[in-house]
């Protein structure tokens, strides 16, 4: 899933090739930051084009290590194939949404929220439409749809987001 910077612009990814002990020297400055490899590497691209010294995409983030049984593994890579993504992410996705009462959105939740915001910004452009009324309705159940499936799937809320 592509993020988005401020102004709505996305963060691609930019990749290259060292020897191995530039990599650890390099990871080993990042750490002595506080900051990640991939944030280190982030914070010296952008002041190298220009853009000055910019704050961490996501803030700080720290690794750390689980030790997981056969079946749990297994699992873990199931439910994140199902959603498109690596165990490492679906498992950081899990324990924010529970940690920090902050579920996280599916490419396909999300390309469902961008249409269904794209076809009410339309309607709401041609409002003395008289079809207007009714496709406003059912932009807005299928926005309250993808809400509550992802909440669902979450394990936080089983109710409508209005409600």
């Amino acid at each position: 899933m592509p993020a988005f910077d401020a102004e709505g612009d996305p963060i691609v990814p930019i990749t290259g090739h060292v020897r191995r002990s530039v990599r650890e020297r390099f990871a080993a400055r990042a750490r002595a930051l506080g900051l990640t490899t991939a944030a280190a590497l982030r914070q010296f691209v952008m002041q190298e084009a220009g853009e000055g010294v910019v704050a961490p995409v996501s803030g700080s983030a720290q690794k750390i290590t689980l030790r997981l049984r056969d079946p749990v593994r297994a699992r873990l890579r199931q439910e994140a194939e199902a959603r498109g993504t690596t165990p490492t992410a679906w498992a950081t996705a899990m324990l924010e949404a529970q940690v920090l009462n902050r579920p996280q959105w599916n490419r396909a939740e999300l390309a469902e929220l961008r249409l269904t915001r794209a076809a009410v910004a339309g309607i709401h452009a041609r409002m003395n439409d008289g079809e207007a009324a009714a496709q406003v309705d059912a932009a807005i159940k299928r926005i309250d749809a993808a809400i509550s499936g992802n909440l669902a799937y979450w394990g936080r809320y089983t109710s409508g987001p209005n409600e």
